[in-house]
């Protein structure tokens, strides 16, 4: 995404989709950019203890990735976590182990490792991978 003047605090996105029948649906949403905050590291390592704690030994690592692990950039405030599992199946089973931390599945992407969580501060999105 390319910054520049007034546009930088917060930029309206448009998205097309074109659909087998030829109709065009577009759906425009806000998308705020913000300064970088300093709290986004340690909102990371205290969200991240907890999704550790919550899914115990299947995690292998947990990565802050995405702009807010950038420092000094401008940023959507939503934090983004790699999470490397060492059995990706075994991560089925432990979604309402994410549940109940306030993480939902994406209904975009059923099955593919995909949460996400949103707070009066910021969002958060949890992306699974195996690791090794």
């Amino acid at each position: 995404m390319v910054l520049s003047g007034e546009s930088a605090r917060s930029t309206p996105a448009v998205w097309s989709h074109a659909t087998t029948d030829r109709r065009e649906v577009t759906v425009q949403r806000k998308i705020e950019v913000v300064p970088y905050d300093p709290a986004w590291i340690s909102e990371f390592e205290t969200e991240g203890k907890r999704i550790s704690r919550a899914l115990g030994e299947m995690v292998a690592r947990l990565h802050h990735v995405g702009s807010t692990a950038i420092p000094g950039i401008y940023a959507k405030p939503m934090i983004d976590f790699l999470l490397e599992v060492y059995d990706v199946a075994e991560l089925d089973g432990k979604s309402s182990a994410l549940a109940k931390l306030g993480y939902e599945e994406s209904s975009a992407f059923p099955g593919a490792g995909i949460f996400a969580r949103t707070t009066s501060a910021v969002s958060e999105l949890i992306r699974s991978m195996h690791s090794g």
